[in-house]
């Protein structure tokens, strides 16, 4: 468990809520003129709530969740009720496609063309969609010949009503629930424009999200994750799962930190991972012509020591650790605590961000 008392006393405030598979975060924000000011956050490990080590994804049953996310709440601190939450994007699907500029038609040629890419019943899924920038192109008046793209998102609807009892059974109220993809884009999207990849490296999977001019245009999963490399860690060195977490957290890939052989088999699993990102930036990059120009990690996964240089030894391009705390402000004397912590965060900073902006 890992959590900070209260840094400000402060007034009416929001909160940003990511319940993960291995872990639930709290972020609570409050405005200072214009500018975000950081009230408190939290972070609760998962694993024994489902009787497993903390580390672990898990499957809990909505009950379980709420119970966890009240304890984190009341560790933390956190004043608030007036929450968003960011739901997971296993739950869910964005996409990118291309239509005819069918004008006003769009409304109800959206969700016919959805169909294709929805694997389940389109009735069984809340749906919405935005037309992307198009040159020379008017989502009010039919322009034959020419083509818009629309970004598609999806959200089971079994999923949504587990996290709605989730939400109210913790006594908090959300205005919305947004897959995580744009609540960590929110947080942690770069100030120049251009084309990048979020990497959300999770417990249980690897999440890229493709950003082009500020906006999602695709995603991808990866089912390999921070967990794998626990695991492989304690088969491989014939240790626990408990003292594997630990080795993972305390050595990462320090040279020299850990038990020989810890950065070669930590290593063989980020490598996958970053292989599986190389294919998904050669697949973006050929259909939508450009070129990616910066990785940005996020997740629990991105804390790994030393992750960075790996990384950048895997890629052409640079790369670097999400900052979501940048974004808001925050005592001085924590700073540095959350900067290094801050990848962690990026989904729940972003859920606060725009849970704030509704105020």
């Amino acid at each position: 468990m890992n959590f900070f008392t209260r840094l400000f006393a402060g007034g009416s405030s929001v909160l940003g809520v990511d319940i993960g598979s291995s872990a639930v975060k709290i972020v609570e924000l409050s405005k200072k003129g214009s500018r975000a000011k950081l009230e408190t956050y939290g972070e609760l490990s998962l694993g024994p709530y489902a009787a497993l080590q903390i580390g672990r994804a898990t499957s809990l049953e909505a009950a379980r969740l709420s119970e966890a996310l009240r304890d984190i709440l009341a560790e933390a601190k956190a004043r608030s009720t007036r929450c968003g939450v960011a739901v997971p994007l296993s739950s869910s699907l964005v996409r990118t496609v291309e239509m005819p500029a069918l004008g006003k038609e769009l409304v109800y040629a959206v969700p016919l063309e959805a169909r294709k890419y929805i694997p389940v019943p389109i009735g069984e899924v809340s749906l919405e969609w935005v037309a992307l920038p198009a040159e020379g192109v008017s989502l009010e008046t039919p322009l034959p010949g020419k083509r818009l793209p629309i970004l598609i998102a999806a959200i089971h609807n079994d999923a949504l009503t587990k996290f709605e009892s989730v939400i109210k059974a913790s006594g908090l109220e959300s205005s919305f629930y947004e897959i995580e993809a744009f609540s960590a884009v929110r947080s942690s999207a770069p100030a120049e424009k251009g084309a990048y990849l979020l990497c959300d490296l999770g417990a249980g999977a690897s999440k890229f999200y493709f950003v082009n001019g500020g906006i999602i245009q695709s995603t991808y999963i990866v089912s390999r994750g921070s967990q794998d490399i626990t695991l492989s860690l304690s088969t491989s060195l014939g240790i626990t799962v408990n003292e594997a977490e630990k080795l993972k957290r305390t050595a990462g890939l320090v040279r020299g930190a850990g038990p020989e052989h810890v950065e070669e088999i930590i290593s063989l699993v980020l490598i996958h991972i970053f292989g599986e990102a190389s294919k998904a930036i050669e697949s973006f990059e050929k259909k939508n012509g450009v070129k990616i120009q910066k990785i940005i990690f996020a997740g629990g996964g991105a804390l790994l020591k030393d992750l960075i240089p790996l990384a950048g030894r895997s890629f052409e391009v640079s790369v670097e650790l999400a900052n979501p705390f940048s974004r808001v402000e925050s005592p001085a004397f924590v700073a540095e605590v959350l900067r290094t912590v801050g990848p962690a965060f990026a989904v729940a900073v972003g859920a606060a961000l725009r849970r704030l902006e509704e105020d």
